[in-house]
């Protein structure tokens, strides 16, 4: 069911992006009818995603603050209303306030989600790290990276391909940096090259 919810809310979400946020509002309105509060997290983060399609983010914040008051400051939908904004304000070149955002959740659960949070958790986290790695910020998208592994990963190959993404991102930072800082990176680099080498198919990266 999880699935089906999923597929339906990223189809509304990519009306947004293809500029029919009015048949993407319909979209959800048929997805929330169907699924009722299974869906509450999907259909919270595509009525974010809508509203600020057009650059109203004083609305956007407005309405995750009322929900926010009903729902509970760190209940599922309302984390993944919050990261909706944070990618909208991305989009907008609001990298500052983006930040802002993405930082106060993983501040919330510095030593890794609960079982609820697992999946987003873990795609939010790899969301930063792109985002913090085109930006030239080496150092906080490692870190975004290790927040990626405290998820669970599935399937196991997913977390070869992002450790082995994580290896090369140190390797990087590592050529622009220099004494102590580089000596921890490249042993760092070391022990996660170390924990994937010859184990599955991403071995053959290497």
């Amino acid at each position: 069911e999880q699935a089906d919810i999923k597929a339906e809310a990223d189809f509304a979400s990519g009306l947004v992006d293809l500029r029919f946020p009015d048949k993407a509002s319909n979209v959800v309105a048929k997805l929330e009818e169907k699924y009722g509060n299974a869906a509450k997290a999907e259909v919270s983060r595509v009525r974010i995603k809508i509203m600020t399609a057009t650059g109203d983010f004083k609305a956007a914040r407005e309405e995750v603050n009322r929900m926010a008051a009903s729902a509970g400051t760190n209940s599922v939908e309302i984390m993944a209303m919050r990261l909706t904004l944070a990618d909208q304000l991305y989009s907008w070149g609001k990298l500052a306030e983006s930040r802002e955002l993405y930082d106060a959740f993983f501040k919330t659960y510095p030593g890794g989600p609960p079982p609820a949070l697992q999946r987003f958790y873990g795609e939010s986290a790899y969301k930063f790290a792109q985002m913090l790695q085109r930006a030239g910020d080496y150092p906080n998208a490692i870190q975004a990276f290790r927040y990626v592994l405290l998820s669970k990963l599935e399937p196991e190959d997913l977390e070869y391909q992002i450790k082995i993404e994580m290896c090369e991102l140190m390797i990087r930072a590592a050529v622009k940096s220099s004494g102590e800082a580089q000596k921890a990176l490249l042993d760092e680099a070391f022990k996660v090259a170390t924990s994937v080498q010859w184990v599955g198919p991403q071995s053959l990266w290497f």
